[in-house]
């Protein structure tokens, strides 16, 4: 199986949105496309995330062409020195290419895959009343487990919290997430709240350097903007952690935080169809995974195609391949 040309393509959709530290008003990404000498079309991904990935999109053109230009007559797999997104876009096409010529699914490719994952949805708006109304709707789908972020004033939410637990009853989890806002002080104060509403874990309550400060916490903890950095073993390694959050576009590579001990939850970074069927298929293939954060989302609405591996409260694997028909990268006017 030989590759026979390469295309890198770059989309643009508006999309606003934000956490406690940074604001987008819109999504960027590269849709790379390869193609065999049967003519078949493998496609990846690569969209950085301003302000939250490592690289750039500008970092990830350039390692992308310089790879397709060297032109090699199979289809081989860039080392670690490409930037992680880059890398993720590359290995996703050459494994939806390998996929379609056998018939399988990636996750098949990668594992012995996971017949079927629950979904995590993220809760939306801007009022007690909206947020509720979201979760109720997600929990009329079937999804059983919701994931909040929080602010840098917890004060502010916390009756809100109290009232989506007290709504939604205890047989719902409750995932938290403070995007590293907190000081280790407030950390410590805000845990010691949070305890009451019984979350399933707590994402980075602190930013990656804190870790080792942070201490024993009152609830579960979890680790995501600190991996793939110097950060990650401190964080990890801290008292109370259980669950690393896996973004592929980020770290390019999940396979070797397969064996790390704690559990793995895989989630996106509002990407388009192609790094969101990927990141499904990576997480079916992976062990010991909880509810994953790859419900679909808005700006995934200005694409014609919806991932398939995504259902209304699980993932499951498609096939062959990304189980994705060549795509037309949606661009802003």
């Amino acid at each position: 199986m030989k590759i026979e040309d390469a295309g890198i393509a770059e989309y643009r959709v508006p999309w606003v949105a934000g956490d406690s530290r940074r604001t987008w008003t819109e999504r960027r990404g590269l849709l790379l496309t390869l193609r065999d000498e049967d003519g078949r079309i493998g496609q990846g991904e690569a969209s950085p995330l301003p302000g939250y990935s490592p690289d750039t999109l500008e970092d990830c053109r350039g390692a992308l062409e310089a790879f397709a230009a060297r032109r090699q007559p199979e289809l081989d797999v860039p080392s670690s020195s490409m930037p992680p997104a880059a890398m993720f876009a590359w290995t996703t096409a050459v494994l939806d290419l390998r996929g379609q010529r056998s018939g399988r699914s990636l996750a098949s490719l990668m594992g012995k895959p996971t017949p079927a994952i629950p979904l995590a949805a993220l809760l939306t708006g801007g009022s007690r009343e909206t947020m509720l109304a979201s979760g109720r709707a997600a929990v009329a789908r079937g999804v059983r487990t919701l994931k909040i972020k929080l602010g840098k004033d917890l004060a502010t939410q916390l009756p809100w919290l109290r009232a989506i637990r007290q709504d939604l009853g205890d047989d719902v989890e409750i995932r938290l997430d403070a995007n590293g806002s907190w000081s280790v002080a407030e950390a410590r104060a805000n845990l010691a709240a949070l305890a009451e509403l019984r979350p399933e874990f707590v994402e980075d309550p602190v930013p990656p350097a804190l870790w080792p400060d942070l201490g024993p916490a009152p609830v579960p903890l979890a680790v995501d903007e600190a991996l793939g950095t110097p950060y990650e073993q401190g964080a990890l390694g801290a008292r109370g952690v259980r669950v690393a959050v896996l973004k592929p576009s980020r770290l390019g590579d999940c396979s070797r935080l397969s064996q790390i001990g704690v559990d793995l939850v895989v989630g996106h970074m509002y990407e388009g169809p192609v790094a969101m069927a990927a990141a499904a298929e990576i997480a079916l293939s992976l062990p010991r995974v909880r509810a994953c954060g790859l419900d679909r989302h808005e700006a995934l609405s200005a694409w014609d195609v919806a991932p398939p591996q995504i259902e209304p409260d699980r993932i499951v694997s498609v096939g062959p391949g990304l189980g994705l028909p060549p795509l037309r990268p949606p661009v802003l006017p």
